[in-house]
């Protein structure tokens, strides 16, 4: 195998590589179609109303579906105890 040969071989081979990159990532994108869900069991402060404590307020969602009126977390999401 002469030099011009291995040459066109590594080109090829590089080629391959860029065009494998460029099209997996749009693959496994397309596979992930179920929006994220967090469970968490911890203390208040992992909970959604860490940052009412600081004196923090954020515009809505802010629990409204929470008997109709605002509960100051951050999501719209209701928290089990």
């Amino acid at each position: 195998m002469g030099v011009n040969e291995r040459n066109v071989v590594r080109f090829r081979f590089l080629i391959f590589v860029v065009i494998l990159c460029l099209t997996f990532p749009s693959y496994v994108h397309s596979q992930c179609r179920k929006k994220p869900v967090i469970f968490i069991f911890g203390d208040s402060n992992s909970d959604t109303g860490g940052s009412v404590g600081l004196g923090l307020s954020f515009g809505p969602p802010n629990g409204r579906t929470f008997f109709r009126q605002p509960s100051g977390r951050v999501s719209d999401g209701r928290l089990s105890h």
